[in-house]
């Protein structure tokens, strides 16, 4: 049987950063490493999501390549049409979640996907929900390129 990631030293030494780094500003870059080692995603974007105003940039470690045409005109207001940020806007509970699951059922032939989602590069992508409070989420989105499905 393989030996587990959370057994492993690569995410001992991982954890052993986000603590340390906690309340610093080396936190997220540490916190979103760890994230990618324990999912097998390759990119992250850590956002901070509020309804008094747009969301917030904390983090985001995309290739240059994908981060100049996507992350812009996310924050610009492709994020209005997101399915991550509509789980805010819907007060779901926090959780991770698939965008295959949570997609509607047109979301691979909208304009959002055709004109925005592909210049992400992405071929798999989750987003992990944290609710701070009833108007304030934290949303991690992790990303995979060039690789099929992470299941």
């Amino acid at each position: 049987m393989p030996k587990s990631v959370l057994a492993q030293g690569d995410w001992q030494q991982a954890l052993s950063e986000m603590i340390l780094t906690l309340s610093g500003p080396d936190f997220f870059p540490a916190f979103a490493r760890g994230c990618q080692l324990v999912s097998g995603y390759q990119s992250a974007l850590i956002v901070w999501l509020s309804t008094a105003h747009k969301p917030i940039n904390l983090y985001q470690d995309l290739p240059e390549e994908h981060a100049v045409p996507s992350t812009k005109p996310w924050f610009d207001g492709a994020y209005l049409l997101d399915p991550f940020y509509a789980l805010f806007t819907n007060n779901a509970p926090e959780g991770i979640y698939r965008l295959h699951d949570l997609a509607p059922d047109n979301f691979f032939e909208s304009e959002y996907y055709r004109s925005y989602y592909t210049q992400t590069g992405l071929t798999d992508e989750c987003g992990m929900l944290v609710n701070l409070d009833e108007d304030h989420s934290i949303l991690v989105s992790l990303g995979a390129r060039g690789l099929p499905e992470i299941s």
